[in-house]
C-alpha cells in the first residue's frame, strides 16, 4: 500500500472511531454516510522550503457545487511540536455539520526557527 493510502486510512479510521464515540455524532448514520459525502485529498504539498514539504489535507464535500463554509485548521503545539494528524478531534465536528476542512502541518521549531511556522501557514492559506 503506497505510503499516502496508508495514512489517509489511519485517518479514516480515527474518523470512524471517533464517530462512533457516545456523544460525538448525533448519530452513527453521520459516520455510515460519510463516505459518500466526502472527498479527502491528503498530503498535498503546499510549500518546499529547507528540504521540508509542508502539507495540508483537504477534506471537501462531493454533493455541493456552491461555495462552502470550510475551516482551516492550524494544529496547536506553540510553534514547537504536534501534526495536522493529531488534531483531528478538533475539526471532526465541522464535518459533522458539513463544513469543508483545510487541515495544514507546517515547520516546527526544531525544523526552522520563527517566524517560519506563522510564514508557512500564511503560505497555505493563499
Amino acid at each position: 500500500m503506497h505510503s499516502d493510502q496508508a495514512s489517509t486510512m489511519r485517518r479514516v479510521g480515527l474518523l470512524l472511531c471517533l464517530a462512533a464515540m457516545p456523544g460525538f455524532a448525533q448519530s452513527t448514520d453521520w459516520a455510515l454516510q460519510f463516505f459518500g459525502h466526502y472527498q479527502i485529498r491528503p498530503n498535498i504539498v503546499y510549500l518546499v522550503a529547507g528540504g521540508h514539504e509542508n502539507t495540508l489535507d483537504v477534506w471537501e464535500r462531493r454533493d455541493v457545487q456552491d461555495p462552502q463554509p470550510t475551516v482551516i485548521f492550524i494544529h496547536g503545539g506553540g510553534w514547537t511540536g504536534g501534526t495536522k494528524e493529531a488534531g483531528a478531534g478538533f475539526w471532526l465536528p465541522y464535518l459533522e455539520m458539513g463544513w469543508n476542512v483545510v487541515n495544514v502541518d507546517y515547520r516546527v521549531a526544531r525544523i526552522a526557527q520563527a517566524p517560519a511556522a506563522v510564514e508557512d501557514c500564511l503560505c497555505a492559506l493563499r
